[in-house]
């Protein structure tokens, strides 16, 4: 089940370290159902955070769409926000990429400059007395991903059939912060309970037709080989996590 109650159990647990008005939360948000969730939490929990949007311009009209959705969410809860529009597929030609390759790393760029120049913003303000000016204390700038429980459990099955060692049955890991500093506080949840939150609190999102592609490798597991797999092991999810 998730609520702010079970959300706060498990931040307090996974993220110690990170206090929610004390830290600067980018929010990867595309305008899906889990991002949407995400950033209804911890606007719920008054953290302090921006809003991150990237159009990948992949899927014309629709592409164009999510931004605006997103735009109108953060407006609705008065979440600062920004956006990044690129032209993903000139990307991928000029680096010889796949698609999915040059989205990721173009997103991943993207919100490090957009961390860097938060942080930036945030410590060089003002102090609001003269013992802050001797003593300032900086304030972490933390990126925040959807990722959740299926997510883990597809995650898992890539790495197992593409062969891999232990770390890459370990899966996603809620906490990162070697490149970029990352939490993925969501991971413990399922999509049933997000979609449940969303149900609950009213919350309207927007679908991204290519995941129903199943030549994406991830789509294909997630929509295919999983509820196959179901119909003869039913706890499957929960034995993968």
């Amino acid at each position: 089940m998730l609520n702010l109650a079970t959300f706060k159990e498990y931040w307090d647990v996974a993220f110690p370290d990170l206090r929610l008005r004390r830290t600067h939360f980018v929010l990867a948000v595309s305008g899906g159902v889990d991002s949407i969730v995400l950033a209804h939490i911890m606007h719920a929990l008054k953290a302090n955070c921006t809003i991150a949007h990237v159009n990948f311009q992949l899927r014309g009209a629709e592409s164009d769409r999510d931004e605006q959705f997103v735009r109108d969410f953060a407006s609705q809860y008065q979440i600062p926000i920004q956006v990044h529009k690129v032209d993903t597929q000139n990307y991928a030609l000029t680096y010889k990429l796949g698609i999915q390759e040059a989205a990721r790393e173009i997103r991943y760029a993207w919100f490090g400059a957009l961390m860097q120049q938060i942080n930036e913003a945030e410590n060089n303000k003002p102090q609001s007395n003269q013992l802050n000016a001797l003593t300032p204390k900086p304030r972490p700038v933390v990126l925040l991903t959807a990722h959740h429980a299926n997510d883990q459990v597809e995650t898992i099955l890539m790495h197992l059939f593409r062969g891999t060692g232990i770390h890459g049955l370990t899966g996603i890991p809620a906490r990162r912060n070697d490149v970029l500093n990352l939490a993925r506080p969501l991971i413990q949840f399922t999509k049933a309970a997000i979609m449940e939150y969303a149900a609950m609190n009213g919350l309207k999102f927007v679908e991204d037709s290519s995941n129903a592609k199943e030549e994406y490798t991830r789509n294909y597991i997630r929509n295919v080989l999983i509820p196959n797999l179901n119909t003869q092991y039913p706890n499957i999810h929960e034995n993968i996590i």
